[in-house]
């Protein structure tokens, strides 16, 4: 686990608490989502390494950019993350309460690495993901050129290589034994 990983859990799973409370996991998926789009821009940081700027004024200059995107919680968020330095944490902060949701609703994420765009084969393919995680997937998909051939699949901590590249890695370990 990552230090941005560990120091957003508390805070993830703190917004994911009110919201769920509070009935509003929509309203604070979107707050997250503006909150990790204004950070990352290139305003925001040069606002962020301006040593002139107290903590206090980037959370009140963040929120103004926001502007009416952002509700009284999602400004209080703003100020909090920001007193305690954690702002930089939103786009780990947003990616965990989205794992939280998807856990509550069922859905399992399932990252697939291919050396190509989609085939004819992809049908087979999460049809057997859907059997083996369940019918809710949410797939994430990336072109990874280095693969040579085949596919990666990663779900949580899980990896499996079925790369035309991960074979060839295995066969070159063999054969040096």
């Amino acid at each position: 686990m990552s230090m941005d990983q560990a120091l957003a859990h508390p805070w993830a799973a703190a917004v994911f608490a009110r919201a769920n409370e509070t009935k509003r996991l929509d309203a604070w998926s979107q707050i997250l989502l503006v909150l990790e789009q204004s950070t990352a821009t290139e305003a925001w940081l040069r606002i962020q390494t301006d040593a002139r700027r107290d903590h206090a004024q980037q959370a009140q200059l963040l929120i103004e950019a926001c502007g009416d995107l952002l509700d009284e919680e999602g400004r209080n968020l703003v100020r909090m993350l920001a007193s305690f330095r954690r702002i930089g944490l939103v786009r780990e902060l947003r990616r965990q309460f989205q794992a939280l949701c998807d856990r509550q609703a069922g859905v399992v994420e399932v990252g697939i690495d291919s050396a190509f765009a989609e085939t004819g084969e992809d049908k087979t393919l999460l049809a057997a993901l859907r059997k083996r995680f369940g019918p809710t997937l949410r797939v994430v998909r990336r072109i990874d050129p280095a693969l040579i051939g085949g596919v990666v699949i990663h779900q949580g901590d899980r990896v499996l290589d079925a790369s035309l590249r991960g074979s060839l890695e295995r066969v070159a370990r063999h054969l040096r034994v």
